[in-house]
């Protein structure tokens, strides 16, 4: 089998303690392909750590690594934020004031890599939805990437943050800016596929980037609007999509 799951009830308790808890279905998926993946990365996790300590231990003896505490915040240092660190048990010896010189040796943690490797491949998948299958779950979670793309958009191109706001109604505010904008970003992209242009959505905010109106005053106090960043393929890309030249923006329209 491709798959392997079970499935099991997992009640989240609710903040509040008369409330009951919520009954979550809760998938143990297992998939070979994502177990290779986690025993590959442990793997090389462990032996880039090991490549660096093992430098560090033909570093002994010589400045600034001649004393254990040297030692010691150096392999601090090498583990920090190193998802492998604790697979090491890692030994620091000898040294100034014994009669032995500095040595760093480590082995691997068997006790602890066992159970790691257990886990390769499982993952866990929940819902409150009573009538989806296993099947429909993990095929659900798999398009998971479509809207995380969008928080990436929402975070990124569309510009509309970072704005840091504490009220609730600023929030919401906040909120109904960024579904906004990336409505019209997900409107443009349509366009784009119906239009039959071998243009992603970003690439072009990327081409478009350049437009800009330059507004001048004059002595007289009259303003003067020039566009700049006009350039020939973009001039041609707003007529395929049959949107209105870029001059068009340049004179804001009258108001009644």
């Amino acid at each position: 089998m491709a798959y392997q799951g079970m499935e099991r009830v997992l009640p989240l308790p609710s903040s509040d303690p008369l409330q009951p808890p919520l009954e979550i279905r809760a998938l143990v998926v297992w998939s070979p392909g994502k177990a290779r993946l986690d025993a590959h990365l442990r793997a090389t996790q462990l032996t880039r750590l090991e490549t660096a300590l093992r430098q560090l231990a033909g570093k002994l003896g010589r400045r600034p690594y001649t004393t254990p505490t040297a030692v010691q915040k150096r392999v601090a240092a090498l583990g920090k934020g190193q998802p492998a660190r604790r697979f090491l048990d890692i030994q620091i010896g000898g040294g100034p004031g014994t009669d032995r010189p500095l040595t760093l040796s480590w082995t691997r943690n068997e006790t602890l890599l066992a159970p790691a490797a257990a886990r390769d491949g499982r993952y866990v998948l929940g819902t409150n939805a009573p009538d989806l299958t296993a099947t429909q779950m993990r095929e659900r979670a798999k398009q998971r990437a479509v809207p995380e793309k969008r928080f990436a958009l929402g975070n990124g191109p569309l510009a509309v943050r970072p704005v840091y706001v504490h009220k609730e109604e600023r929030v919401l505010g906040l909120v109904f800016c960024t579904m906004g904008a990336l409505l019209l970003f997900a409107l443009r992209e349509l366009v784009i596929r119906r239009a039959g242009l071998p243009l992603s959505g970003q690439q072009l905010l990327a081409q478009c980037a350049a437009l800009a109106v330059v507004v001048l005053t004059l002595h007289d106090g009259s303003p003067l609007r020039q566009l700049t960043g006009l350039a020939p393929p973009v001039a041609t890309l707003l007529d395929t999509l049959g949107w209105p030249p870029a001059t068009h923006y340049v004179h804001p329209a009258p108001t009644s």
